[in-house]
């Protein structure tokens, strides 16, 4: 057998090192990467079971017939094999041990990030030829780095009036709450994305378990905006402290309550929060294709292109 399987991944799995790392690391932006793509897809597929495998060849999110490759574990150095020769080799192993293990006649598929020390000693060409295609734009991690150690960055002289009575106005109408699961308005928490982005109700069947898990082990913490009227869940930032770096994961807002400031809102007890906590800065996947979106967060200070990431899916 080839493989052993952890069924339930231990805190551990998803946060390593607690200990915020400096921006000059050269770990920075493979831990975000892992922040961004490893613990959100190990989290989200344990609502349905599925186990995180840990080598010998690949570690990689086990389910019936896609698997997510997270890492490419085997070490052909000594047998003097190259990394491309021995990645094409592997993935053809792991497959056939797993339609024989499974039995399946209708083939493995295979998904994997590439980018910012996952899978880079991989060849655009390799992966060509092992039947993998390059799926949708890259993704692009934006960084706003803290220039002060305490407090989150200030409007400038001339908009500070109005940045003020925009968040007196925003403060009697709304409540600005950090919850956790098993409060009143958890599963609000859990739900708000799937209405407004519309998921398919799979992954939104999925979400809530993930939610939880990644909030218990302390990786997710989510801020959100509850109009105090109605009581309605009207915005959310979602943000991951996991391997050393703060990475928001996501921010929604309902159509309806779009552009009243509620995401600079929030995003400023995100960012109080980050600093708190002594990380020097934060990164930030803006939504792929989307320029609204990659705008936003550029006038929420992610001005700086840090790195990039690919998809690549082989089909079965």
């Amino acid at each position: 057998m080839l493989t052993t399987a952890i069924t339930h991944p231990t805190p551990g799995h998803l946060t390593e090192d607690p200990t915020p790392l400096p921006l000059s690391s050269p770990d920075y932006l493979n831990a975000a990467l892992k922040a961004c793509k490893w613990d959100e897809a190990i989290s989200t597929n344990l609502a349905s079971s599925s186990p995180l495998v840990v080598g010998p060849l690949f570690t990689y999110v086990k389910r019936s017939r896609l698997q997510t490759l997270l890492s490419h574990d085997h070490d052909h150095s000594k047998e003097g094999g190259s990394s491309d020769k021995s990645f094409k080799e592997d993935v053809e192993t792991l497959c056939r041990d797993l339609t024989e293990e499974t039995g399946s006649g209708t083939g493995i598929q295979f998904k994997l990030t590439r980018g910012c020390g996952s899978f880079g000693q991989v060849s655009t060409t390799t992966l060509e030829e092992t039947g993998f295609q390059r799926k949708g734009d890259a993704g692009v991690f934006h960084l706003k780095r803290f220039t002060s150690p305490s407090h989150p960055s200030s409007p400038s002289s001339s908009s500070s009036s109005s940045s003020l009575s925009i968040s007196f106005l925003l403060d009697r109408s709304f409540d600005f709450l950090t919850p956790v699961p098993g409060d009143p308005i958890w599963n609000d928490v859990t739900s708000l994305p799937s209405i407004v982005h519309g998921w398919s109700p799979h992954y939104t069947a999925k979400l809530p378990l993930a939610l939880n898990y990644m909030s218990n082990v302390g990786v997710a913490v989510h801020h959100v905006a509850r109009e105090r009227s109605t009581g309605t869940l009207v915005a959310e930032i979602c943000v991951f402290y996991a391997r050393g770096v703060a990475y928001v994961q996501g921010a929604v807002t309902r159509p309806e309550f779009r552009r009243r400031g509620l995401c600079r809102r929030l995003f400023e007890g995100v960012e109080r929060e980050a600093r708190g906590r002594g990380y020097p800065g934060m990164v930030v996947v803006p939504g792929d294709g989307d320029e609204r979106a990659t705008a936003t967060w550029v006038n929420l200070g992610f001005g700086e292109v840090v790195g990039e990431f690919e998809t690549w899916v082989r089909p079965a």
